[in-house]
């Protein structure tokens, strides 16, 4: 029997994107920024408007981090949830940092991946595909994703979604149906430990 298809975003999920590019902004011009300050997730904190902050998320994003481990308890419960579920990193990521992005993750996840799906991101006028797109193709029957537009766009849609982390860009007083929220991945494996969710 075919396994349904858990679509699970890499940054704010497995990978502490926004930690680290905050150390790495902060020791090039020396202005400590707290996180709390990030509500959007734009990055514009650190840089004077959005082509500056889109050229230093890109030159971030062409370091190799394969020194930066995985968010705490990402690799058990992907092990864990392998069993139950085909296992696709789907994340806006540009495809210019497909390498990086799969030598990480073959580095810290080995085996755990069946797939890297690069939708690419709006932003940057490259190819694109929406979270949503890439869902449907591959018939995905749940989403973990750090981002409320994204997993708003797909409950609406009929595809359950995993609100991930207490981020302070993804607060809401009451989620929409068809998502819950997991601060972790301890509260990840509690809701899905056991679950098998049908596509």
């Amino acid at each position: 029997m075919t396994k349904p298809v858990l679509a699970i975003d890499i940054d704010e999920v497995l990978f502490p994107f926004a930690a680290e590019f905050r150390q790495f902004c902060d020791g090039r011009d020396r202005v400590e920024r707290s996180l709390e300050q990030l509500v959007d997730y734009d990055f514009d904190l650190w840089a004077g408007s959005a082509a500056e902050s889109l050229e230093l998320v890109h030159a971030f994003s062409r370091l190799d981090h394969r020194l930066v481990a995985p968010l705490d308890q990402a690799r058990e419960t992907l092990a864990e949830l392998r069993g139950q579920y085909r296992l696709v990193i789907v994340t806006s990521r540009d495809s210019e940092f497909e390498a990086r992005t799969v030598a990480w993750l073959e580095h810290h996840l080995p085996g755990l991946c069946d797939d890297v799906i690069m939708a690419g991101n709006r932003h940057t006028g490259r190819s694109y595909r929406s979270k949503l797109e890439v869902c449907r193709e591959l018939g995905a029957a749940l989403l973990v994703d750090d981002q409320l537009h994204y997993v708003q766009e797909v409950a609406r849609q009929g595809v359950p979604a995993v609100l991930f982390g207490d981020y302070p860009w993804n607060q809401m007083a009451e989620l929409p149906m068809g998502v819950r929220r997991a601060r972790n991945w301890a509260e990840v494996r509690r809701l899905l430990a056991g679950e098998r969710v049908h596509g």
